[in-house]
């Protein structure tokens, strides 16, 4: 199990933090902690009609799955089991997962009610055959996905978004296939009002995680429950780490620990504080990198305009003498010739021995 899954495990098996999720669907005034009812295990095992090889290899495949949160809801006489479930990215067969969780959790039940059969010995016939009575009864169950990711969910929220279509050819099959939907809660979507009805430490985490990618808006958030912020417990801190994909303040929990929780507001200082270290580190680097390109950019641009100017300066010289030599060799048409052709001049400059 993934630090996703142990992290939002211990923080919604708490009843408050739980039953807040449960009355976003839910609000009925009636519904209280005392309505919920631990499950002891939340391994679903599933063996029957799921087998793996051939011929003598074959033999019977154990199909686990675990939940993330699952309790019983009793109101009356009428129980329902509802189980959560944390996503942080998408997941296009969503349903498909989420059905078998459930279908899981029903075949379980289906097994104790078998085993209490035989045990007590009392079915014949039929029912003898199949381990469960008419007059056996199965609690309902049903899942809730948080999803905390940036983008909005737009996958699948019901098992025909990913069915092939028929489109109508397949006639009166089409009317026989069985829908499945699932209940999505996309945190970064609810609204400012929604947030502020929770309650529990479920607000936090949702306002949290809603304002992450606004410093503006989590700031104004962190004030009004800065006393709650100051002394986070131990389970609202790491799910505000791990569902923001924050692993600094994982790295200063202990930094910043205090009597009867963790101070996030403390912790969010001090991120501040290494990132404006850093910036201030990189930027001197920055700097320092630049101003040594600078400085030899400069130094090429004036040794360039220098060695220019010292060509200049020679090319000058050199074409002085060659025409004073050939002014007194009386070969006034050759220095006219070697004044205005580069190629004639080079010439005279053999001939004369000029260094070029």
């Amino acid at each position: 199990m993934g630090k996703t899954d142990s992290t939002s495990k211990f923080f919604y098996s708490k009843p408050k933090n739980f039953l807040s999720i449960v009355k976003l669907f839910y609000s009925d005034g009636r519904l209280t902690e005392k309505n919920l009812q631990e499950i002891s295990e939340n391994l679903l095992v599933m063996i029957d009609q799921l087998m793996e090889g051939k011929g003598k290899q074959k033999k019977k495949k154990i199909l686990e799955r675990y939940r993330d949160t699952v309790k019983m809801i009793q109101l009356g006489k009428e129980r329902i089991i509802v189980g959560i479930e944390n996503q942080r990215y998408m997941d296009c067969s969503e349903p498909v997962r989420v059905m078998l969780y459930d279908v899981m959790e029903y075949e379980r039940q289906r097994k104790f009610i078998q085993w209490a059969h035989e045990e007590k010995r009392d079915l014949r016939g039929d029912e003898f055959v199949a381990g469960f009575s008419r007059k056996d009864r199965l609690v309902p169950v049903t899942t809730i996905v948080i999803y905390y990711g940036k983008e909005p969910w737009k996958s699948p929220k019901k098992l025909s978004d990913i069915q092939k279509k028929g489109n109508g050819r397949l006639g009166a099959f089409e009317e026989l296939m069985q829908d499945y939907g699932i209940n999505v809660i996309d945190v970064r979507r609810l609204t400012d009002e929604q947030i502020e009805g929770i309650g529990s430490e479920v607000k936090l985490l949702f306002g949290y995680v809603k304002n992450d990618g606004n410093p503006v808006k989590l700031q104004k958030f962190i004030q009004k429950s800065r006393k709650e912020f100051e002394r986070l417990s131990k389970e609202t801190y790491e799910m505000i780490a791990v569902m923001t994909e924050t692993g600094k303040l994982l790295e200063i929990m202990k930094d910043v620990e205090v009597t009867g929780g963790y101070n996030m507001c403390r912790a969010i200082d001090e991120m501040v504080k290494a990132g404006e270290k850093r910036g201030m580190e990189q930027g001197i680097e920055q700097g320092r990198q630049q101003g040594m390109e600078q400085g030899r950019q400069q130094g090429l641009e004036q040794g360039i305009q220098q060695g220019m100017e010292q060509g200049i300066q020679q090319g000058e010289s050199q074409l002085g003498l060659l025409i004073s030599r050939l002014f007194a060799d009386g070969r006034t048409n050759d220095a006219q010739k070697a004044a205005a052709d580069e190629r004639i001049r080079k010439e005279f400059y053999r001939e004369y021995g000029i260094a070029q």
